[in-house]
């Protein structure tokens, strides 16, 4: 097994500046549906993608949580079984002072009931739909996992890859506090679980730089061999653009289980001919509109001409000999 290297680390944000991109409590909210329609704006500005408006439920969870957002995934391993709840972040972060290059992510992760294989969690998006990082559960292995937006040494072009943290498992019904960040100008993404928190540092690696945030989403994708539906919660959602972290280093290391390696895509946004690029041979690739609907499958290649699709936004589903991701894009 590969070894990737942690700083041990602590890390806390130096909040006395911070500007606030988003901060959701859901308590405001009325019960029920986020939103009536796919397609609608929801409650408080959020939008949803795939799944249906059942699957996006504002509920009192009878503690001092108060209300939260429970999402609900599909039982298979289809665009459809992906649930997306997201806010545009893009102008709030343009609008951020010039000094507060360092954006952090904090909230909590309700485990619910682990059924089938899911990751709950969130993940930011630049303008192109590309993963810079974020943070989730995982109901199989009841262990939250990082991602992260890297550079091959030698390579040019990043590739969203899923980062194994600790090996602390959570149990059904437990609330997990959680959070990221991403340094724009150093190229720097950390990550807290509970009360640990470290720097990401992985030999051979760099996290991409000048990368500015656009999209932030609560994610609840299914993992390989999915068969059950699963529900879970997310609350007390703080986004925030500030100046520096304060670091903590010790003498100590620690190491993780390598990276699962994403594919990635490009040009994005793209007007004729996607690219694929991947180590691993591709099997299939299929792209979904808006209402998880298939609209395009090509076979096993890593060129897929999408010049024939109506303007807007997709997504592409490529199954590799390394297993199946999915990515944003944009047809312009």
């Amino acid at each position: 097994m590969k070894k990737l290297l942690f700083s041990a680390a602590l890390l806390t944000a130096t909040i006395a500046s911070a500007q606030v991109l988003i901060t959701e409590t859901f308590d405001d909210m009325k019960p029920g549906n986020l939103t009536e329609g796919m397609t609608l704006a929801g409650q408080n500005g959020w939008n949803v993608y795939s799944g249906s408006v059942a699957d996006y439920q504002i509920m009192d969870t009878g503690d001092d949580h108060g209300k939260t957002l429970f999402l609900t995934g599909g039982a298979g391993t289809t665009i459809a079984d992906i649930r997306w709840a997201f806010k545009d972040i893009e102008a709030s972060w343009a609008a951020r002072d010039n000094d507060k290059n360092i954006l952090v992510g904090q909230f909590e992760i309700y485990t619910g009931k682990p059924t089938g294989s899911h990751r709950l969690g969130a993940v930011l998006y630049d303008s192109k739909g590309s993963t810079i990082a974020g943070i989730t559960y995982d109901t199989k292995a009841k262990t939250v996992r990082g991602l992260a937006s890297l550079v091959k040494d030698g390579d040019t072009q990043a590739t969203a890859y899923n980062i194994g943290l600790w090996s602390d498992q959570f149990q059904e019904d437990t609330w997990i506090k959680v959070g990221f960040s991403y340094n724009k100008t150093d190229g720097e993404i950390a990550y807290r679980v509970g009360d640990k928190q470290t720097l990401l540092q992985i030999d051979g690696y760099s996290v991409a730089k000048d990368i500015d945030p656009a999209e932030f989403d609560f994610f609840l994708p299914y993992s390989t061999g999915n068969n059950a539906k699963y529900t879970g919660a997310v609350d007390n959602l703080k986004l925030q653009a500030v100046d520096k972290l304060e670091t903590f280093l010790s003498t100590a290391t620690a190491t993780i289980e390598s990276a699962v390696a994403e594919v990635s895509v490009f040009p994005n946004p793209v007007t004729d001919v996607l690219n694929i690029r991947t180590a691993d041979k591709v099997l299939s690739a299929k792209v979904f509109d808006a209402s998880g609907k298939a609209v395009q499958t090509a076979a096993a290649s890593k060129i897929l001409n999408v010049s024939k699709l109506p303007k807007g936004a997709y997504i592409l589903k490529v199954e590799t000999s390394g297993g199946v991701s999915t990515h944003k894009f944009i047809k312009k």
